[in-house]
């Protein structure tokens, strides 16, 4: 039988309905994050005891137009209310932005004339990858890191210098002193690279992106998935996490608190792994009764 395109959907099948059954029995996350967090392998004692109250955005709902929904065989026409925490923009670490800035891949030409971007921005990247010679090339580089060093990553949204971009993290729970990103998969592998960077393992880049944007509260990234996987080797580290220090690169990868299947998550929270739907057409099928 030919599978239907997005019928085993992370988010729609396990993160939204796994998340918004503990919603309903505790919005504030106190009955069942530390319990969440019990289960990951590596998550520190000291944030299990505090994880603190999630706040309020975190559980508020908005429209958001969902694109798996939006095709066929689903044609979920008007947009679904979906609550805050759920595919969340994240921007991009200012100091990988500056390292990109300085360091073009070998294929950054070809990436570029292959963008879908307009031809002035190719050209600036052009001249920034040295095409039209060093005085410009300089010229080109010290214009986009001052830029960047005005804006921050947080600014970088859409930028001609910005090579890499925003990204929608699968979860994304705050409280009055953590921020927890997690991935949530099922038949999905992890992501192994980027447009301008091969070789940035999603986990390790939302372990980045999470210091940047924790702001000086604690931190973590959590995977959550089907089965287990296995936490990123020091290959997919140094590929990474080419800008940073040796001690950087290890201070970082002890925020990632491991992987936590499915069923595992369900056990220590109290909600019935067999309760989720097994498909994206049950979750549909639900919202039209």
């Amino acid at each position: 039988m030919k599978s239907i395109p997005g019928q085993w959907n992370s988010s729609i099948t396990r993160v939204r309905p796994f998340f918004q059954s503990l919603f309903r029995k505790d919005p504030t996350g106190k009955s069942w994050l530390p319990r969440l967090l019990s289960a990951a392998p590596a998550a520190p004692e000291h944030i299990i005891r505090n994880t603190g109250l999630l706040l309020p955005w975190v559980t508020e709902c908005r429209s958001y137009s969902d694109r798996v929904l939006m095709k066929p065989p689903y044609e979920v026409s008007s947009p679904i209310l979906l609550e805050g925490c759920f595919e969340k923009s994240v921007p991009p670490p200012t100091a990988l932005l500056r390292w990109l800035i300085k360091n073009p891949s070998s294929d950054a030409r070809l990436i570029n004339a292959a963008s879908n971007v307009s031809s002035k921005t190719k050209q600036q990247r052009n001249q920034l990858f040295g095409c039209d010679g060093a005085e410009l090339q300089l010229e080109m580089r010290t214009a986009a890191i001052s830029e960047l060093e005005r804006v921050r990553g947080v600014g970088s949204n859409r930028k001609w210098w910005a090579f890499e971009g925003f990204t929608e993290v699968d979860c994304y729970l705050e409280t009055d002193s953590l921020v927890l990103l997690i991935e949530g998969k099922r038949t999905e592998p992890l992501s192994e690279s980027t447009i301008w960077h091969k070789g940035r393992n999603q986990l390790l880049r939302n372990v980045e992106s999470a210091s940047e944007i924790a702001s000086g509260k604690e931190f973590g990234v959590l995977l959550m998935s089907e089965e287990p996987i296995a936490p990123p080797n020091i290959s997919d580290i140094d590929e990474s996490f080419p800008h940073l220090s040796a001690s950087k690169k290890q201070e970082l990868v002890g925020h990632y608190w491991g992987c936590v299947t499915w069923k595992e998550a369900c056990a220590a929270t109290g909600i019935p792994f067999d309760d989720l739907p097994h498909t994206t057409v049950d979750v549909v099928t639900g919202m039209k009764q």
